[in-house]
């Protein structure tokens, strides 16, 4: 088997942390008090108006629950096997094969074709739990309004997600992980990009719709997500078929306030990944 994985994390070392991009109307802060994160968020919805909402997590569950995502970079390191016999050969590999399954499940990855990438469906089913009550408090905001439907439960996420400030996380000195903040690490650290920000929006959104209604949407250097929407939209809604089945993307990266269905940078080529909880 060859191990190029190495190749993988080598751009990373490139990442520096970027002034973050954030709305001028939102508000956000985490701090420690009492063994608590204490969370504090001002976002506007698609409807324009104000919301704010206050949350406590526990920190060393929290802590533990962010770590969980990542795996050592010494499982990049080289492996020869020369001067072995072909069969010897064949059960070094298959043993070093075992431990990056083994190592890749534990961190949330996957190991396709000798390439380490995230397991969205592993993350979002180890971190969903963390989220429920954010996905109540937004029901809760739709319904105070008469306004809850599964459109506007897509809307308001998107928006919630959106108003988060967009900033390129740090490279991680003691894990690989792939450029990402964990879902419970962006409202830690306050920011998030792309696969980060997309990540959190499908382990809330999952608690308010249907979650096999939520694909990943894989584009070169882009992460974002789309939902089976069966209703009609406006003429200008971005939408594709899969499995005859029309799905409308969720771009939530921000800054940008973009609509249910409405496309930011158009790009070529596209890979899609179903969310199936496990």
């Amino acid at each position: 088997m060859r191990y190029y994985l190495y190749l993988f994390f080598l751009p990373l070392f490139l990442f520096s942390q970027n002034k973050y991009s954030k709305n001028n109307h939102v508000e956000i802060k985490t701090h420690i008090s009492g063994g608590n994160y204490i969370f504090n968020y001002t976002y506007k919805d698609h409807f324009g108006q104000i919301n704010h909402m206050n949350l406590s997590f526990n920190k060393n569950q929290t802590d533990q629950a962010i770590n969980k995502l990542g795996i050592p970079y010494s499982l990049f390191d080289k492996y020869t096997f020369s001067g072995y016999s072909k069969e010897e050969v064949d059960r070094k590999k298959a043993i070093r094969q075992q431990e990056v399954d083994s190592i890749c499940l534990y961190g949330l990855f996957v190991d396709r074709d000798d390439v380490l990438e995230l397991d969205y469906n592993l993350i979002v089913s180890f971190y969903k739990p963390f989220f429920k009550i954010i996905a109540n408090d937004l029901i809760e905001v739709l319904k105070k309004n008469n306004n809850d439907s599964k459109k506007n439960r897509i809307e308001i996420t998107m928006k919630f997600i959106q108003d988060i400030p967009y900033g390129r996380p740090k490279r991680n000195k003691k894990k690989f992980k792939n450029g990402c903040f964990a879902p419970l690490e962006v409202l830690v650290k306050g920011y998030g990009d792309c696969d980060s920000k997309s990540l959190l929006f499908a382990c809330i959104l999952s608690h308010m719709i249907d979650s096999n209604d939520i694909v990943f949407v894989i584009e070169p250097d882009h992460l974002l997500a789309a939902v089976y929407y069966n209703e009609s939209m406006t003429r200008d809604s971005r939408y594709f078929y899969s499995n005859g089945k029309r799905y409308y993307l969720c771009e939530v990266v921000g800054p940008a306030r973009l609509d249910f269905g409405e496309e930011g940078k158009r790009r070529n080529g596209r890979k899609l990944i179903p969310l199936r909880i496990k």
